[in-house]
């Protein structure tokens, strides 16, 4: 049974079909983006700008992170604007904000995927 998310960004229109239940190599692509974020280095850049002692990075590099789990996980594309064969490389990152939200927005639903439905147990 597949899941469709509708895009959230006007510049890449539509929606995308992910699998759903996952499997094993699809599952260790999540928990290995998310192991490859937690390592991204601080920018020497950011760090000028930044408070004493907070370290930043550059946001496109936890973006680019994400991306072998997600054209794992995603069965079909139908965003408008976008590559047709998608790959790490091939898939926009610019401009920053709207690639950062769609990103985060599928990313986002497919950890929610990875984890299942979560139900609340009420306090007796």
């Amino acid at each position: 049974m597949s899941k469709v998310i509708k895009s959230k960004v006007d510049r890449w229109a539509g929606s995308v079909t992910f699998c759903d239940p996952l499997t094993a190599p699809q599952v260790f692509a999540i928990e290995d983006a998310l192991d490859e974020t937690a390592e991204v280095d601080p920018s020497s850049f950011l760090a000028l700008s930044a408070k004493e002692g907070v370290e930043l990075s550059w946001p496109s590099r936890r973006t680019y992170a994400y991306l072998p789990a997600l054209i794992a996980c995603i069965e079909k594309f139908d965003l408008h604007n976008f590559p047709e064969d998608v790959t790490q490389d091939t898939w926009p990152l610019s401009p920053r904000n709207d690639a950062t939200i769609l990103v985060t927005n599928l990313f986002s639903e497919l950890i929610a995927i990875y984890r299942g439905e979560v139900t609340e147990v009420p306090n007796e």
